[in-house]
């Protein structure tokens, strides 16, 4: 990832978190872990969909005082006999995450790459997706993601939330 998107994702999620935006996403990749410890430090509800079975899954001390607080929603349509993850269990993972979420932001994907396929699979079902303007993510704008800058994304998903 471009490190300007990189610093771009960092300022959206600090902002999203203060402005209180209840965000879902698996958490999986480092930036996205990096995200999950920035929005524990919040009040915003955060939801973590997990690419294998909760069941039996450990979960972290910081995890539990945001559960305890009702904040921290963990969940997985995954049975107890996955108890890896997978690729596959990650794009069906990442394909529920789509369908849960109002709106979809994606900050960059490769071209050619599982995240371009799963921006086309969301494409395909209406819903909306945002991303960077930013030259790096012309195939994501090329394919019908909205590019936007992370002030105008903050301002936007706001209103929405208020429909």
């Amino acid at each position: 990832m471009p490190g300007g998107i990189i610093l771009e994702t960092y300022e959206l999620d600090r902002s999203l978190r203060d402005a209180g935006i209840p965000l879902i996403s698996g958490f999986r990749s480092p930036i996205e872990k990096d995200v999950f410890d920035l929005l524990l430090s919040g009040s915003q509800p955060i939801v973590v969909c997990a690419a294998r079975s909760i069941e039996n899954m450990r979960i972290p001390n910081a995890w539990k005082v945001a559960i305890d607080n009702d904040r921290l929603l963990v969940l997985s349509p995954f049975v107890k006999k996955f108890k890896r993850v997978t690729s596959a269990l990650s794009d069906a993972r990442n394909r529920l995450v789509a369908r849960l979420a109002s709106h979809v932001f994606i900050p960059y994907t490769a071209p050619g790459s599982r995240t371009e396929m799963l921006a086309k699979c969301i494409k395909k079902t209406g819903n909306q997706i945002f991303t960077f303007e930013n030259e790096a993510n012309q195939s994501l704008i090329a394919m019908g993601a909205e590019p936007i800058k992370a002030h105008d994304l903050l301002k936007r998903f706001l209103s929405l939330s208020k429909d």
